[in-house]
């Protein structure tokens, strides 16, 4: 009875090792830093993303001479829906909260990926705003 209540014992230890060694890679807000492959915009990448911004924000991000660069953060979930879109810099007030809105109302994303699985990520984006004719992302 004792080896069977042995055995049974250094399964479960060992069963619990292996799921602590897969957390080791989340944070502690469950979002990822540092990913194998990061998220992508579905239609088109990160061009894509900078012609959907262009093309939402239209012409009025520039009527008051908007020149400068936003730098744009938000997290992608795992079923590429995006949240806590955040301005880390800004330009304007106003034009600072149509890009919020603009990323928030975005399609849904490809998520990131970490050892071949979807994960929750952190993304940062910067958006150049210096020709009405281009918006540049670096």
């Amino acid at each position: 009875m004792k080896k069977y209540l042995f055995a049974a014992a250094v399964a479960f230890m060992s069963v619990a090792a292996m799921a602590q060694d897969s957390t080791k890679v989340v944070t502690t807000t469950g979002v990822q830093r540092v990913v194998n492959r990061e998220p992508r915009f579905k239609k088109g990448g990160r061009q894509g993303f900078v012609n959907y911004i262009k093309e939402a924000l239209g012409p009025a991000a520039y009527i008051n001479n908007n020149d400068g660069v936003a730098i744009v953060t938000f997290t992608v979930h795992r079923d590429g829906t995006i949240t806590d879109v955040k301005i880390k810099q800004g330009i304007e007030k106003v034009l600072n909260e149509s890009i919020i809105r603009v990323v928030k109302d975005s399609p849904k994303w490809i998520p990131g990926y970490k050892d071949g699985r979807p994960v929750t990520t952190l993304y940062t984006f910067t958006i150049s705003f210096s020709d009405p004719q281009v918006i540049n992302e670096y």
